[in-house]
């Protein structure tokens, strides 16, 4: 649990949305709290709940240009289910923005008290975001939520759906690297959706050259590496064939492939992993 004020001025996943000068309002915010799934298992529920005397819009944007719209928050509002970020490959995994001004004006406009946090992957259940707008006693806001250093970004799929014949599966996302950066990727199991069989295999690599790392066994892999140079990376999540997996079975369902950086935060929210034209949608 930390206690902060954010308000960051550079946000690249969040560059559609402009946030000029605007009448600010005390606000306490409380935001993902950790509770049972409450939605269907390829959504993330944002919940908001109002404790003050007037109506208020609400903007909260993420990875992929995600936008909850600009929402009309009136007073009294407990727990209002006001968005749900779907689960896909173009994953809302990361960092998140949720800002709030007076209502009437238009939501771009939005400016005001604001905060910041990371969407953390959950591989056995759905976290929702509870959000909660309080009057405070002065014009700062008070963020407290406990949130992930948000050093990473992640991506769902689906491996076991090939669309060629008699050819094991093939999913395969890129990100941009830096040099001396040390990268951990993870493939791990969906374990709200649907899947079957451990083995797999994952590989790390330069895009358009040699291996990193290569790992194949039961689900969760994970695999580290130093990048040699700046430039774009791949990760594969490959379908093995049953006799590799043996008895254990080959691992075919729905997956989350996690990409951290040791470069810390910042570094985080720069990161994009992409799917590209051999990954599965």
């Amino acid at each position: 649990m930390r206690r902060s004020s954010i308000a960051k001025a550079s946000r690249p996943w969040a560059a559609a949305v402009s946030r000029p000068r605007c009448r600010l309002i005390p606000l306490l915010l409380s935001g993902l709290i950790l509770a049972p799934a409450q939605a269907m298992a390829d959504e993330i529920p944002f919940f908001v709940t109002s404790e003050t005397s007037q109506t208020l819009d609400l903007l909260c944007t993420g990875p992929w240009f995600r936008s909850s719209g600009c929402r009309a928050i009136n007073p009294g509002t407990r727990d209002f289910n006001f968005y749900s970020a779907e689960i896909n490959i173009f994953s809302p995994f990361g960092p998140w923005h949720c800002s709030f001004g007076i209502a009437g004006g238009i939501c771009a406009d939005i400016a005001g008290p604001s905060v910041d946090f990371c969407l953390d992957v959950a591989p056995d259940r759905i976290v929702p975001v509870r959000l909660t707008m309080t009057r405070g006693l002065n014009s700062r806001l008070e963020v407290n939520f406990p949130s992930p250093p948000c050093n990473f970004v992640a991506a769902a799929g689906f491996l076991g759906d090939s669309t060629r014949a008699g050819r094991p599966d093939r999913d395969v996302f890129r990100f941009d690297g830096e040099a001396g950066e040390t990268i951990t990727v993870t493939l791990e199991r969906d374990g709200v959706s649907g899947s079957a069989g451990d083995i797999a295999e994952l590989i790390l690599r330069e895009e358009r050259g040699r291996r990193l790392d290569a790992g194949t066994g039961a689900l969760p892999l994970e695999l580290t590496a130093t990048l040699p140079a700046a430039g774009s990376y791949a990760v594969e999540a490959l379908e093995v064939g049953t006799s590799a997996a043996g008895a254990a079975g080959p691992f075919r369902g729905h997956f989350f492939l996690k990409v951290e950086s040791d470069a810390g935060e910042t570094r985080g929210e720069s990161l994009l992993l992409e799917p590209t034209s051999r990954t599965e949608p």
